[in-house]
This record gives structure tokens, sequence and C-alpha cells, in this order.
């Protein structure tokens, strides 16, 4: 019989689990913290873009206007006076 084109090859060896490397207290802290960081500029993003909505909905056209957004987020009353001043939608 005609020889095989490729010799069998041997089964690979199973691998040892990945070691998990416990991070100190120092970067530990600091992947919350950026962590934090990161949540906090996706909301503000949203919150930004919800105000712009909001603005856009009402027909806002005034700055002085946005004043009935001024118990939301800082940011959302930024989204409300972007859309004021005509400034384009972020995100």
């Amino acid at each position: 019989p005609p020889a095989p084109a490729h010799a069998p090859r041997a089964a690979r060896p199973a691998h040892a689990p990945p070691a998990v490397v416990t991070p100190s207290p120092q970067q530990a802290w600091e992947q919350q913290r950026q962590a934090y960081e990161r949540a906090v500029a996706v909301y503000d993003a949203n919150e930004k873009a919800e105000g712009y909505r909001w603005a856009q909905a009402n027909h806002i056209r005034l700055a002085r206007y946005c004043r009935a957004a001024e118990r939301r987020t800082p940011a959302f009353l930024q989204g409300c006076l972007g859309y004021a001043r005509g400034e384009a939608p972020t995100g």
C-alpha cells in the first residue's frame, strides 16, 4: 500500500490553566478608579445626548429655556444648551 502523505501527529499536551495573578492593593485601586472614571464619562455622554434630544423635542431655541432642566445633571443641561446654541450633536 502507498505511504500516507503525512505522518500522524502526536497529541498536544494539555495546557496548564493560566496562572492567576492577584493585583497588588495599589493596582486594584487604580483599576477601580479607571473603571469608575470610564463609567462617569459614559454616563455624562449619555446625559448630554439626552439633554440635546430633550431640547430638540421641546424646540428649545433660547438658552434660558434650558432652566427647566436645571434639576437634571450638569451634562444634561450642557446638552440642552448645546442644542440652543445650534451645535451639532455629539456621540
